[in-house]
């Protein structure tokens, strides 16, 4: 009688430990990937913001506003350390100074950057989502990818910052 009652307590606190642990799965190396290219919806200080997003690494960080109107056509351009802001046929160079720090791009730019230099950090997987953890200097920003590495969604507590990415391509091809 004895030995089903310790069966029967063994089976009731080892199994909800691999229930807990079923989306736990060990990583396959992974890390999301910084090269690609994506449609975006982000809903930052409860303004809706769409458009397009590359990037290359470090080397380039281009984001194309579609929405709201009164940013329709802005590109905002980071090429390592320089700046470029383009409306239609105008291309300004500045200091990314001129942008401020809480900025829509300088968080998506900073979260990037973040990304290339292997920052993210594995916190799990669950089925097909992937999820990473990134310190940045505005805040914990979490990001999660696929199991191919394709970031679609980033966001950053304390920022009102929520990305969702869509027909992400690889950059290389």
């Amino acid at each position: 009688m004895t030995r089903k009652i310790l069966i029967a307590l063994c089976v009731l606190f080892v199994m909800p430990v691999f229930v807990i642990t079923g989306c736990d799965e060990v990583q396959e190396n992974l890390s999301p990937k910084s090269s690609f290219i994506a449609d975006f919806s982000c809903e930052y200080r409860k303004m809706n913001i769409t458009g397009k997003l590359s990037a290359s690494g470090k080397k380039l960080i281009n984001i194309s506003f579609d929405s709201p109107n009164t940013v329709s056509g802005l590109s905002v351009t980071y090429k390592g350390s320089d700046l470029e802001i383009s409306r239609e046929n105008m291309i300004c160079s500045a200091d990314e100074a001129y942008i401020p720090e809480s900025s829509f791009p300088n968080i998506t730019k900073e979260i990037l950057y973040g990304i290339a230099d292997g920052r993210a950090i594995f916190e799990g997987k669950c089925e097909d989502v992937c999820t990473y953890r990134l310190d940045s200097a505005f805040g914990k920003a979490v990001v999660s990818t696929n199991s191919k590495g394709c970031i679609s969604k980033i966001s950053v507590d304390g920022e009102d910052y929520e990305m969702v990415l869509s027909d992400v391509k690889d950059a290389n091809g």
